[in-house]
């Protein structure tokens, strides 16, 4: 859930990045177009509802510390 939350997210932040990019016309940036907002609010829902736990929140915030990492390590 938390890798799934890093990707999901970073929609959210490709539209600002949009926004900054003068030419911005990669497909990335886009995400879900006007649909982003929508499809972010139905994501947290979905996330609100499976993790129920402590454990469950500490194994989400892992794997979503592990897909920043992985992202550092590739772009560094």
């Amino acid at each position: 859930w938390g890798a799934l939350y890093v990707f999901e997210g970073s929609t959210l932040g490709a539209v600002v990045i949009a926004k900054l990019v003068e030419d911005a016309s990669f497909r990335y940036l886009q995400g879900y177009g006007s649909e982003t907002q929508a499809m972010w609010s139905s994501m947290r829902v979905i996330l609100d509802d499976a993790i129920r736990s402590e454990e469950d929140l500490a194994g989400s915030v892992t794997a979503a510390r592990r897909v920043f990492a992985q992202f550092e390590k590739e772009l560094g």
